[in-house]
């Protein structure tokens, strides 16, 4: 009776592994009522918590094994991804920081983007903490665009000058005055719309573009340092895969978020008057789309190039390759890395 018994508890225990497997974010509340529905146990959300970290070393591999991998996996990046920049910081041997700009966002971002660059942090809850770093830009549809982010220790003045430096060497950011940065830390940032660039054609205040990017990885900061990065690269390539294929049966020459901002303005041509913000953004605002109307013109004419599906098909035409898995990936003949702390 007993040995039947455990057998039935090994299957329980193989089952909900497999459960794991599927939803790693698995909700502790959840945990407890499947256990006492399974099992008729009663057991607490400490003790759920604790499962679930266990599920996820037997799945993943220890803290210890992710590190030790993430030199190859920088290897396979840059094989499978020629082009790329990944780079591995350590300081004695122990993890400080990753960086990645995959090869297929760094060319879309010169092809197809502005100026414009949102900087933010953002906590990893995985099972060594750090926080992720990232730079994204803008389409010219308006939404985020990725262009590089990194995994570090700690995020200080230090770890952002490592990140910035990378990000401006692959990006070939000379003068830095002839472009718009944009960051949750900066003071002052949502002051008035009369001191941005006219160059970026952005009217963007908040920093949103970064809260975008961290809503979009928000449940991605549970995984381990490994997991997160291999998820990543897969979630760049479907990005831009499924945004090109959407796109391209798009109707008329401009994407569909600024087509909508142009109609708005056509609705209000005799309301307004002429404003800075046509200048601002690239987009005629509605006294300047009912000055082109009177002259018998089209107003989608004067409507800056940025904006254009050709533009934007420009910025997503590159792919990003998938990774081998970790079976197949080599050996690099260094030392060991071993976890921060």
């Amino acid at each position: 009776m007993m040995i039947r018994e455990h057998k039935e508890c090994a299957k329980k225990r193989i089952k909900y592994l497999e459960t794991f497997k599927v939803a790693p974010n698995w909700k502790s509340k959840l945990i407890i009522k499947v256990v006492r529905d399974d099992l008729k146990l009663v057991i607490n959300r400490v003790t759920a918590w604790r499962a679930r970290r266990l599920a996820k070393i037997l799945i993943e591999g220890s803290k210890e094994h992710q590190f030790g991998l993430l030199w190859s996996f920088a290897h396979e990046t840059l094989r499978s991804n020629p082009g790329s920049t990944c780079i591995v910081t350590t300081h004695e041997s122990k993890f400080q920081g990753i960086y990645l700009c995959l090869e297929a966002c760094k060319r879309g971002f010169m092809s197809g983007c502005r100026q414009l660059l949102g900087l933010d942090g953002c906590f990893l809850k995985g099972n060594f903490g750090g926080q992720m770093l990232v730079a994204v830009a803008l389409d010219a549809n308006d939404c985020i665009y990725p262009v590089a982010y990194a995994i570090v220790e700690t995020e200080n003045a230090r770890s952002w000058r490592w990140f910035v430096s990378h990000l401006g060497e692959d990006l070939r950011i000379v003068n830095s005055n002839e472009w718009t940065f944009m960051t949750g830390r900066q003071k002052g940032l949502q002051k008035s719309k009369s001191h941005f660039s006219t160059k970026v054609k952005s009217d963007i205040v908040l920093n949103n573009l970064c809260e975008v990017f961290n809503n979009v990885v928000l449940e991605d900061r549970e995984k381990s340092v490994l997991t997160l990065l291999i998820d990543m690269n897969i979630s760049c390539m479907k990005r831009i895969q499924s945004r090109r294929d959407k796109m391209r049966i798009a109707k008329g020459p401009l994407c569909p978020k600024i087509q909508k901002n142009l109609g708005k303005s056509m609705e209000i041509a005799e309301e307004c008057e002429v404003e800075w913000r046509w200048d601002l953004t690239g987009i005629p605002c509605g006294h300047g789309v009912a000055v082109i109307l009177d002259r018998g013109d089209n107003p989608i004419k004067y409507v800056h190039e940025c904006y254009t599906v050709q533009t934007y098909l420009q910025c997503y035409k590159n792919i990003v390759n998938p990774i081998n898995g970790k079976k197949l990936w080599s050996e690099v003949n260094t030392f060991p890395l071993q976890p921060p702390g």
